[in-house]
């Protein structure tokens, strides 16, 4: 069941999660007020109502944050108020589970979302934005934070810094915040919803607020860069006292931080920590501070330090002069003229795999990556995609 919710469910934003469903449906129900509560950004934004609303199976719903001070001065505790709500088709079982239930997921979700909300000649009507729209949000990296103070709002754990910036669990799951104390420096970066204009807040000593994700720190020196198979810097290794260590950064910052590192000098490396399960999976550089400069990635890129490009049209031929195999020894990219790496993927290796050999004359037409500002190429490669090969006088189309 919980694999079914979750394949609802796309995770993004450092730990943020964003509901992206195409079906939707709208409902009217009819509810009394019982109290108003936070919704996820602390904000208030939650509804509970006194009994279930309809045939949903739940007795809350959320409106936008930024007209908390309209929904709490035009209702009160008590109303019986008419809602028109937009929800998913597969509501009920999207949030019904006991896991979903435990991390709170139907907050994180924000749904069933209030469309309008009427009661006598009191009414109120809301335009959702999709979060990625939302100009109160940035991926944010604090580094050695001192926590003052600890609270909690409807079975949720609050820490607050001596600044105000309070961190949130994505989940509702305290553990995350293990070993969490005061006096203790502890770093951490996540997706940071700063205060916005017409929100109401529960606690008016809260600054800006921070989706936990803890980093941990390793002091050692730069051994080398980390190249993709096209020969796109997208990382480096570190040498400690204990442990050679491998991370992945967005491949447009390659160039910064190899200027900002010198070569042999010990700094301290910023990383989120979590289990490697491939060859190609590294944990993401948050920060890196040498001496008194400190360099910080404020990305999100997890699984994807390759970013995104822009492309031009390719169209050449020449003779394969070098192969480039996976670790299963399936082929993922061709060298053509010694100037041009072609990227093969699943659907052009099986379509051409078994018919490419070094020495092979080919033609291919496809998109060639524009080089960012920023990047490093190991090779002074040229780097397509190819939409289709023309082999043996045989012409394969692998995309449109």
């Amino acid at each position: 069941m919980f694999r079914k919710i979750l394949a609802g469910v796309l995770l993004s934003l450092g730990g943020l999660i964003v509901y992206s469903q195409s079906k939707t449906q709208i409902v009217s129900v009819s509810g009394t007020i019982k109290a108003f509560h936070p919704g996820p950004w602390f904000a208030y934004a939650k509804i509970t109502f006194e009994k279930e609303l309809g045939q949903l199976g739940v007795d809350y719903a959320f409106f936008p944050e930024d007209r908390g001070e309209q929904v709490l001065t035009l209702f009160n505790v008590g109303d019986v108020v008419d809602l028109t709500m937009e929800i998913p088709s597969n509501f009920r079982d999207l949030v019904s589970s006991p896991e979903a239930k435990a991390l709170m997921l139907s907050d994180l979700l924000m749904k069933p979302a209030i469309s309008s909300m009427v009661c006598g000649a009191r009414m109120l009507r809301f335009e959702w934005i999709t979060f990625e729209k939302k100009p109160h949000s940035r991926y944010a990296v604090h580094l050695n934070k001192y926590l003052d103070s600890t609270f909690r709002i409807d079975g949720r754990s609050y820490y607050r810094f001596s600044d105000g910036l309070t961190v949130i669990s994505r989940f509702n799951v305290d553990r995350e915040f293990k070993n969490l104390a005061l006096g203790v420096p502890v770093s951490f970066a996540g997706l940071e919803i700063l205060k916005v204009p017409g929100a109401v807040y529960p606690r008016q000593d809260v600054g800006g607020f921070v989706f936990f994700n803890r980093l941990v720190v390793a002091t050692g020196h730069l051994v080398s860069m980390l190249h993709k198979q096209n020969s796109v810097c997208i990382g480096l290794k570190i040498q400690t006292n204990d442990e050679g260590v491998e991370l992945f950064f967005p491949s447009d910052r390659a160039r910064e931080i190899r200027d900002f590192l010198l070569v042999g000098k010990r700094a301290d490396f910023y990383y989120h920590d979590f289990g490697v399960t491939s060859r190609f999976d590294r944990p993401p550089l948050h920060a890196i501070v040498r001496g008194r400069d400190t360099l910080k990635i404020e990305d999100f890129f997890h699984g994807g330090p390759d970013v995104d490009h822009n492309f031009t049209p390719f169209e050449g031929g020449g003779k394969i002069t070098g192969l480039n195999l996976n670790d299963k020894g399936r082929l993922i990219g061709l060298v053509m003229n010694n100037q041009v790496y072609v990227d093969i993927d699943n659907t052009a290796e099986l379509l051409v795999g078994k018919l490419l050999r070094r020495g092979l004359q080919i033609r291919v037409r496809g998109d060639e990556r524009v080089k960012k500002d920023g990047e490093i190429y190991r090779d002074p490669f040229r780097i397509v995609s190819p939409k289709a090969f023309e082999i043996e006088g045989k012409t394969f189309l692998v995309r449109n």
